[in-house]
Parts: structure tokens; sequence; C-alpha cells
């Protein structure tokens, strides 16, 4: 009969002899890891991990949002024309209000109705201009008769 014995009940449940020592270094080794300096080091390897990680994030660029009025070959972006993969001409007239309020402009120092141009709507609400209507943050390239509007 099975457990009539303690002997082998223990035997069953593989506590007599090196199972109870491998228990209890196993129990021994698990009170070593929960010890309070052990958890610090764990919890300062990880924040600097994850303060590593963090520095190693890329830079964002947004055209929209970084769209400069003061130049228009800056150091990240540049505005231009000239036909796109072959030349580049940066724009060298800035119209602060070419369709209207909040709307700016890089245009060449001679426009043919406006064209080329890269138009900006910072204005927080579509513009209209004709039958164009210019939704808010958003960069327009318009091309001219026979150029390109480039921005890079």
């Amino acid at each position: 009969m099975l457990g009539s014995s303690p002997e082998r009940v223990d035997d069953a449940r593989g506590l007599t002899g090196s199972g109870v020592r491998s228990r209890f270094a196993a129990s021994t080794a698990l009170q070593q890891d929960l010890n309070p300096m052990t958890f610090i080091r764990a919890l300062l390897t990880g924040a600097a991990a994850l303060s590593l990680a963090s520095v190693a994030h890329a830079t964002t660029y947004d055209a929209v949002t970084d769209f400069s009025s003061t130049t228009s070959s800056g150091p990240i972006w540049s505005y231009g024309t000239g036909v796109t993969g072959t030349d580049f001409t940066p724009y060298s007239n800035f119209n602060p209000s070419c369709l209207g309020v909040g709307s700016r402009c890089w245009q060449t120092a001679h426009p043919i109705a406006l064209t080329p141009a890269v138009i900006n709507n910072s204005s927080g609400a579509a513009i209209n201009f004709g039958t164009v209507v210019l939704p808010t943050n958003v960069l327009l390239l318009h091309p001219g008769p026979d150029t390109d509007s480039i921005v890079r």
C-alpha cells in the first residue's frame, strides 16, 4: 500500500536523499537572488541600458514644421528648382503671403503665375486660392512650366 511508510511517501515526492539537498540549494540560491544589493544592481543595469537606448534614437525631421522663412538653402532643408536628380538651384525669392495670410512661399526671382514654388500653409486653417484648397500644415511643391520644384 502506497503511503504506508513515510519514507516511501517522501521518496514518491522526491524529498529524501539528494532531492532534499537540491531543493534546499535552489531555495538558498533564490534567497541570494532576492538580496537587496543584487536587486539594486539589476535595477541600475536596466536603467543604464534604457538611457543608452534613448541616446541611440535617430533625429526625426519634418519638412512642414521645419520650413524656414530665413533661408532657402539651410543645413537641414533646401528649397529650389531644377530637374530632379540632375540639377538644383536654390530659390531666391521669399514671399510671406503668396496665397494669402498664413501661406509662405519660396520662388524663383521671376515666377510665372507663382510657379515654380514651395508653399507652406502654417495658418492653422485651409487656404482657398481660386480652385486650389491648401490644407493646413502641408508643404506644396508646385513645378514651373519647364522645371521641377524640389525640397531636399
